[in-house]
């Protein structure tokens, strides 16, 4: 009687080994890229579902060239961030291209050490600042189209 009660305490002891976590993306990146199993249309049109399901809007819409871009969404209470999908076939599938943008409130502006607004999201390897924040953000809407699909970062 103690072993299998011993095995099961083991067994719920490794479950978050198990779980699925986002993949690290290397410092610098600037586009992460989905590898789908399915036809380029297919992926674009689950694309733009996600983007959708995310709370995003649609801002430009290409069906023919697979390109889709969303509007500004708050995501703090000063930071908006703005995404970029494109869609190509590849050899099997296609690959989902991911790139965005963030621009913050005036007042902030002081505090980020530049006279612009709008910067590129990337990965700046971990931690919480809110070019961090964005790149989060953005990885968890790209993995949402196909949570099992292999992930890259350029």
């Amino acid at each position: 009687m103690k072993y299998p009660l011993l095995a099961a305490a083991f067994l719920l002891g490794a479950m978050p080994a198990f779980a699925q976590t986002q993949p690290v993306a290397p410092k610098g990146a600037t586009t992460i890229v989905v590898h789908s199993p399915d036809s380029a249309k297919v992926a674009y049109t689950n694309t733009v579902k996600a983007l959708l399901a995310a709370g995003y809007g649609i801002d430009k819409n290409d069906k023919e060239a697979l390109f889709v871009q969303t509007p500004a969404k708050t995501i703090r209470d000063a930071f908006h961030l703005t995404l970029r999908a494109s869609v190509v076939p590849a050899t099997s599938g296609s690959d989902i291209s991911f790139r965005g943008q963030f621009t913050w409130n005036s007042a902030i502006t002081i505090m980020a050490k530049t006279d612009k607004n709008e910067v590129e999201v990337k990965s700046l390897g971990g931690g919480k600042t809110p070019i961090q924040q964005m790149w989060n953000e953005m990885q968890q809407v790209a993995q949402s189209i196909y949570p099992a699909a292999t992930m890259t970062f350029k």
